[in-house]
């Protein structure tokens, strides 16, 4: 599996980005009923997987300002990305994640039938990996948690209410996560967080986010250190299962909220959730 963590960059000087001149295709089209971005990486007759990974913006930051980190997921890591723009104003953020495994059962379908398209015609294309992976940024990074809480893992997916079993969440990279509006993983009135279903969960903090603008009790850390903590499943498999999914927190020293983004999200309006 390519390395998605490739997306994340390792410290705060490597964070500025630059899209003006990256020549990357995407277009809009519907899926599940969802109307979405998706770029395909381009055919490579070594090439004869693809996987599937959804990037989700922050809060009402257009998608252009993650055109970067589209390109590594599309060139580098050999994916094919769908993105979703995140409306915080007339949306709720568990909707989102609900939409993930649908948007992915769709797309899916519509590739097979132009397989079957193409094999007619003796021509060929890569095959789609099972299971999808997860980017985001901010309150898209949240959505990436709550898609991680209620999906179904790589290693055992559970059957849904349909004939067929729930696509398995592979990798999940939340960059800098936002838990507000409501709060989830960081409620005091929490009762319990669902057991971690992905096979890799991996939360990225900036440092230097303003406490003003992000209160601390609903950060990255805070968000991170409720994960670690949770104990509610009586299961000891679930337990071990959730502990070893969730990697260990990386730290952006020095690096600010919207350090994830291009151009640091300009003209954007950097809402937090």
């Amino acid at each position: 599996q390519p390395n998605i963590m490739s997306v994340a960059p390792t410290t705060a000087e490597n964070m500025v980005r630059a899209a003006d001149d990256i020549d990357l295709d995407w277009r809009n089209v519907v899926l599940a009923g969802v109307r979405v971005s998706l770029s395909e990486p381009k055919s490579d007759p070594h090439e004869n997987r693809h996987g599937v990974t959804f990037l989700l913006t922050g809060a009402m930051i257009p998608e252009r300002q993650y055109t970067s980190t589209r390109k590594i997921l599309v060139e580098d890591c050999h994916q094919v990305v769908i993105g979703l723009y995140i409306n915080v104003l007339t949306t709720a953020h568990q909707w989102y994640a609900d939409q993930l495994p649908l948007i992915y059962r769709a797309y899916v379908e519509q590739r097979e039938q132009q397989q079957k398209e193409k094999h007619a015609n003796r021509t060929g294309s890569p095959s789609i990996d099972n299971g999808y992976n997860v980017v985001g940024h901010s309150v898209g990074a949240k959505i990436c948690l709550l898609a991680a809480t209620g999906g179904q893992s790589q290693e055992e997916p559970l059957q849904s209410s349909s004939s067929k079993p729930e696509p398995p969440v592979r990798t999940i990279l939340a960059m800098d996560p936002v838990d507000l509006n409501p709060s989830v993983f960081t409620s005091s009135q929490r009762q319990e967080i669902s057991t971690l279903h992905a096979s890799r969960v991996i939360l990225t903090w900036a440092t230097a986010t303003s406490a003003w603008s992000l209160p601390p009790r609903h950060n990255a850390k805070a968000i991170y250190e409720a994960l670690s903590n949770d104990n509610s499943s009586n299961n000891k498999h679930d337990i071990q299962r959730h502990q070893d999914c969730l990697q260990p927190l990386i730290r952006h020293e020095g690096a600010s909220h919207m350090a994830y983004t291009d151009h640091w999200g300009s003209n954007s309006s950097g809402m937090m959730g």
